[in-house]
């Protein structure tokens, strides 16, 4: 493994990992949810894949290899990205596989790189932070967490 994943790729496969980032950057912005209310597509079909251990898990995605290499082939066609992608609005949480194309701040990320977008009412056009999604580094998230509770406790100072 090139540890682009979680420890236990289950989680990132699964979609775990995605839902409980979403549900941290949900509450981090006030919102009251909850990991149920969250829509993540699955990347892996059927059940029984937390089951497995991890050698097994491993071994059991090679099988989706041919699916991946013709959705991504699809969307090179395109000159598009594949991005695993979540979002978290006023109105849901949720994440899926997408397409970007070269305009998106994901397209061509690379290696364990992560990407937040910080769009508001009076500044449609985005934040965008970007930086190393996985290992010792700050990631993303991370960092948008900490804008979040300064904005939070800035906003909460001012009468």
């Amino acid at each position: 493994m090139r540890g682009y994943t979680e420890p236990d790729p289950r989680e990132d496969l699964s979609g775990q990992d995605m839902l409980r980032k979403l549900v941290i950057l949900a509450r981090v912005a006030g919102m009251a949810i909850e990991p149920n209310e969250v829509d993540v597509e699955l990347l892996l079909p059927g059940d029984g894949w937390h089951e497995r251990g991890v050698d097994e898990f491993m071994a059991k995605t090679r099988e989706l290899d041919g699916t991946f290499a013709q959705r991504r082939a699809s969307a090179i066609e395109q000159g598009e990205y594949l991005c695993f992608l979540g979002s978290v609005s006023r109105e849901a949480a949720t994440g899926a596989l997408t397409t970007v194309t070269p305009e998106h701040p994901c397209f061509g990320l690379r290696g364990t790189d992560s990407v937040v977008m910080i769009r508001t009412v009076r500044y449609p056009t985005p934040l965008v932070i970007k930086g190393p999604g996985a290992g010792p580094e700050v990631t993303a998230a991370g960092v948008l967490a900490d804008i979040l509770t300064a904005a939070r406790e800035s906003t909460n100072q001012v009468d």
